[in-house]
Formats: structure tokens, sequence, C-alpha cells
């Protein structure tokens, strides 16, 4: 007479970020029978069959019970072959394999969770195009919920993320005198994701260029790094135009001069002086 054994344990999904939930799902090779009870021995309708995982970090939910030993157990009734339980995880700052385990007798099956941790998914700017002077909107937006993190200079728990921004170029500038984003002490700027939600806002202010410059804005989190491009135009002489074109002796035309973006804090050719506006 062959034990009922376990056919299989299956986790789904098999990747989650910090603080989501998987299952995982046990099945036996026939219909549980009546067994005995490993604590009180006595004849129960169902089988009892043993968890275990490998991190603290990916612990079961309530279908499973606490044994007297410690360890944790779920019950297959009488009739049934399979059972599912579910998993709770908890924060990682790296890249986690939990072996999640299902022993009956000597039959041992297993499953691999991967817990991954809050990344950054993406950055973007709006627009990706400014003129002198202008500014750009940058959104972020993280794999997950944001989850308590440490300070990366003073080690302080904090209830969030905190992504860490950066800029390729002096000519595009991230502002943090706004409250959106701020520099930490180690000379790094910074942009907090309250926890439990997966977006925040920063802006990026420019500078007066004489050229278009290419800059890139970095975004990084728990060894992820994601990048956004800006464009910085200089504000150049779009058009000049005459009304009318045709004029008699001692006649006026009117000339409109139209720039490709809108006019910026500029200085003055000769002094240096900063003024209101270009010449």
């Amino acid at each position: 007479v062959t034990p009922i054994q376990i056919q299989s344990v299956v986790a789904n999904p098999t990747t989650v970020y910090n603080g989501a939930t998987s299952t995982v799902t046990v099945t036996l090779t026939s219909p549980a029978l009546q067994t005995i009870d490993p604590f009180s021995h006595f004849v129960i309708s169902g089988a009892v069959i043993k968890l275990s995982s490998s991190t603290a970090a990916a612990t079961f939910g309530n279908e499973a019970f606490i044994g007297p030993d410690g360890a944790s157990y779920i019950y297959v009734p009488q009739g049934v072959a399979q059972v599912t339980v579910t998993v709770n995880t908890g924060t990682v700052y790296a890249s986690t394999t939990a072996v999640l385990k299902a022993t009956l007798g000597a039959s041992v099956k297993s499953a691999n969770l991967t817990l991954s941790p809050t990344q950054v998914k993406s950055i973007t700017l709006n627009p990706t195009t400014v003129y002198n002077g202008g500014t750009s909107l940058a959104m972020l937006t993280l794999t997950g919920p944001a989850v308590s993190g440490i300070d990366p200079v003073g080690g302080w728990p904090t209830y969030g993320a905190l992504v860490k921004v950066s800029t390729s170029s002096p000519a595009a500038v991230i502002r943090t005198n706004d409250g959106a984003a701020f520099t930490l002490p180690d000379g790094n700027t910074y942009v907090y994701i309250p926890r439990g939600q997966t977006t925040a806002y920063f802006t990026v202010n420019t500078v007066a260029v004489t050229a278009s410059v290419s800059a890139k804005i970095n975004a990084a989190l728990n060894g992820s790094v994601k990048t956004a491009s800006m464009i910085v135009t200089p504000t150049l002489v779009k058009s000049l135009t005459l009304s009318p074109t045709t004029v008699y002796n001692g006649g006026s035309s009117t000339a409109t001069v139209t720039l490709n973006g809108p006019a910026f804090t500029g200085s003055d050719p000769v002094s240096g002086t900063p003024i209101p506006g270009v010449l």
C-alpha cells in the first residue's frame, strides 16, 4: 500500500514585491484519508501537512496554524487532495529567494518564491524639450507601493522610500526648495515617496544655454536605475516680419520679432548686469 504523498507545491505568483502576497497550493497524490494527528495522536478525518519557509520575510497566512512545536501546519480535510495557503511577505532590500516547503511523512516538496525590493519602474519628464529658464515636471513611479526604509545617511527608519535623483548636466537642475526633493548631508538629492504610495513628482529647472543641451535625469532605488532625457534649448529668433513690406517716402513699417520660446532672464551684453528679459 502506497501512502499518500505530496505531489506538488506551487507558488502563485512566483515573484512579489515588498509587502505583497502570494499563495502556495499543495496537491496530494490522492484525496486525504483518516490519519493520526501528529500532536494528539487521535484519529482525525484528514491530513496535517507541515509548512516551512527559508526566510522570515515570507510567512504563512491564517489558513495555516502553529503547532505545539512552533512550526506551521495546514489541515487537509478527508476527501480533499488540494489546499491553498496565503504567503505574506515583509520588507527586503535585495532580491531574496524564499524556499517554501511542505512535508507529509517522508514526502517533501518545495516551491521557490522570489521577494523583490521595491524599485524604480519609470521616470518621465513633461515637457521633454524646455527653453532657457523653463521647467519640466518629473514623475517617479515605483514597481510597487513604497515601504518603510532606512535613511541612507543617518541610518534612521523612514516611513516611505527615498529615491536618489541626479542630473547629468548643469543646464538642468533639480529643484530642492519646494519640498518635493531635498538634499541630504551626503550631498545627494532625494525624493520621498510615502509608505503605500507608488508615485511622486518633482520639478527640474533649467538655466540659460547658448546651444541645445541634452540632459539625463536619473532615479535610483534598491539597485534599480531609470533615466529620462530632456533637451534644454536656447531662446532664439524664430522670425522677423515687417508690416507693411512696402513703404513710401517718409512712411514707416512695424517690425515684429518672434522668439522660439518665452524670453528668460538674461544679462546686458555690455555691462553683464542681469535684466528681466533678452536683448
